[in-house]
């Protein structure tokens, strides 16, 4: 090239281009080609060199290559995130075992079946979960022999108590005679009563789909044919899933509650999207705000006003509804009346049926 482009500009003694004219010497001029495209470099700086004689000679600079990455960065790097993922770890072994410790004490129940819970993970936590494991055992052996104690105690009683019975009938004094087999009526009772609270506490059978309009109408007309006043007032059909027999022991319970205390009782059933609630309701003295969840708690017969000194009751028929009903996801509340009175309101879930799977409670 023999004269100068007119692309051509001076370039500056820093940087690249000065290093390469310090290496050219003073009698060499060094030019930059300015391009009109950036893709025309081809991905390197057009130069122009000015020769001693006057010529000029095109040429490209290669790119050079970025210096390679420092040892110290890498090191830092790799450090950085090793220590990360080792962080992840640890917690992840922290948290895993504990969130397995926190849900194994929340759902544990004396009459539950629940595996043992896994001993993994750091000591202390596998010291945690071995404690909590023998705890759990230490309370369910303590429930389960309190239970067969009871259990057995009550049923033995009822041999005593026919064989007394049947002796009663050979005392001549009638008002004598009759006192006492209302006394054994009584202790018979409760013995009854005491079996079927321990029963209740277990469950026996499968959950099924069951009518609960349908049963809460026959318990309705079993309480009227033996001159009860007792109206049921709701939908004709209501299908949920429960324990048949269970239910209907519940229910029952609440039904003779009002009637015994309040003189009649009336039920009433609504539904909601995810709810049914069955509101049974009397015209007794109620119960005092303070003392109503005492009353659902076994052999709690509650004050005068509603009946304390009334010996047909033992305190056991509210906690045995409130623990089928509990079995089966619901609740059981007792509510004020106006203008008097109590409302025994319970609230279960419902069910969605298939064909063929309902029974009629």
């Amino acid at each position: 090239m023999d004269s100068l482009p007119d692309n051509a500009v001076q370039l500056g003694t820093d940087g690249e281009s000065g290093g390469f004219a310090h290496r050219l010497g003073p009698n060499y001029r060094l030019l930059g080609l300015e391009s009109k495209s950036p893709a025309a470099s081809g991905g390197g700086r057009r130069i122009a060199i000015g020769l001693p004689d006057g010529g000029f000679v095109a040429a490209r600079l290669a790119p050079m290559p970025s210096p390679p990455p420092s040892p110290i960065g890498i090191t830092l790097l790799a450090l950085s995130i090793s220590v990360t993922l080792l962080g992840v770890w640890a917690a992840r072994g922290l948290t895993g075992p504990l969130r397995r410790l926190a849900w194994a004490a929340e759902n544990f129940t004396p009459n539950g079946e629940l595996a043992p819970l896994p001993e993994r993970g750091p000591y202390e936590i596998r010291a945690a979960a071995r404690a909590l494991n023998q705890m759990r055992e230490r309370i369910k052996s303590l429930v389960d022999d309190r239970t067969r104690m009871l259990a057995a105690v009550s049923h033995d009683l009822r041999t005593p108590i026919t064989r007394l019975r049947l002796r009663c009938e050979f005392i001549e004094d009638q008002a004598a005679r009759t006192q006492m087999l209302g006394e054994l009526a009584r202790m018979n009772a409760m013995v009854e009563s005491v079996l079927h609270f321990l029963r209740d506490g277990q469950k026996r059978q499968q959950a099924t789909m069951i009518d609960l309009a349908t049963s809460l109408q026959t318990i309705c007309d079993q309480f009227a044919d033996i001159g009860h006043d007792v109206r049921y007032d709701g939908p004709d059909h209501v299908v949920i899933r429960a324990h048949a027999e269970e239910l209907h022991r519940a229910i029952t319970n609440l039904i003779d509650n009002a009637v015994r205390h309040g003189g009649k009782a009336d039920v009433h059933m609504s539904l909601t999207a995810p709810t049914v609630t069955v509101a049974i309701e009397d015209d007794g003295p109620g119960i005092p705000d303070l003392h109503k969840e005492n009353m659902l708690e076994p052999f709690v017969r509650g004050d005068t006003a509603r009946g304390m000194n009334n010996n047909d009751g033992f305190g056991l028929g509210l906690s045995i509804a409130r623990s089928v009903i509990e079995a089966h996801s619901g609740t059981l509340t007792l509510l004020d009346r106006q203008p008097q009175g109590l409302i025994a309101k319970v609230t279960l879930p419902r069910a969605v049926a298939t064909a063929g799977e309902v029974e009629a409670g």
